[in-house]
């Protein structure tokens, strides 16, 4: 019996040539980017982000591995909970280092001066 292609392997349905999801290799470049971004703005190595990530965290992050989330030869996305600690030590939001486009934080006041436009009645 032959084995079920797992989620990403060359085959499955719905898959580039390279078992990849379109959307999920650009989003894997466009976030490496903005960390490498956010670490050089904070002035800091790869090897001291993996050290402050290591303390902040309680587990070691080595610097290969840091390396990877960056875009090395095997990129992999960097784990959801080294994020926070990352856009704390850089002094980015965690939504500016995910977003694909730069957005503005609202305040509720401000939400609710803007009113949406009044419904149509559909033309039956």
């Amino acid at each position: 019996m032959a084995k079920r292609p797992r989620s990403g392997e060359k085959g499955t349905p719905g898959r580039k040539a390279d078992g990849v999801p379109a959307g999920r290799s650009a989003f894997k470049r466009e976030l490496a980017s903005r960390l490498k971004s956010a670490r050089e703005d904070a002035g800091l190595s790869q090897v001291e982000m993996a050290r402050r990530l290591t303390i902040a965290v309680g587990y070691e992050v080595t610097a290969d591995e840091y390396r990877k989330y960056e875009g090395g030869k095997k990129p992999s996305s960097m784990p959801h909970d080294l994020l926070f600690p990352f856009a704390e030590i850089t002094g980015r939001t965690v939504g500016t280092l995910v977003a694909p486009l730069p957005f503005r934080v609202v305040r509720p006041e401000q939400a609710l001066a803007v009113r949406p436009a009044p419904l149509r009645k559909p033309a039956y």
